[in-house]
């Protein structure tokens, strides 16, 4: 088994941007920020947490200093991910295999 890097990434949900309903009683936001700010370091196997449900963070991340990297999902996509890390609970995701430390707010 490879040894695999994990990395830690932010989404914090932008509030003036209205929201999606999922059906729900619940209302999804429309647009997230994601940040990658740094590596982290965990005992978390990939295989033991939930997959991620949005793109790979590689394919819309942009350098961002100091913050690392950012990047903005929207509509249908920010609304899965926001959707899917309320139902996830804790903070860590399996991103093709890789853990990765993913904070959606």
């Amino acid at each position: 088994m490879a040894e695999t890097t994990n990395a830690a990434v932010v989404a914090s949900v932008s509030g003036s941007d209205g929201a999606i309903s999922n059906g729900r009683r619940n209302q999804l936001p429309v647009r997230v920020t994601v940040t990658q700010p740094a590596l982290v370091d965990t005992d978390a196997r990939a295989a033991d947490l939930p997959v991620w449900p949005g793109p790979d963070p590689s394919e819309f991340l942009a350098p961002n200093p100091p913050a690392g990297t950012s990047g903005q999902l929207t509509g249908a996509q920010a609304g899965e991910v926001f959707a899917a890390a309320q139902n996830n609970p804790g903070e860590f995701w399996n991103v093709g295999g890789v853990v990765v430390w993913l904070v959606v707010t």
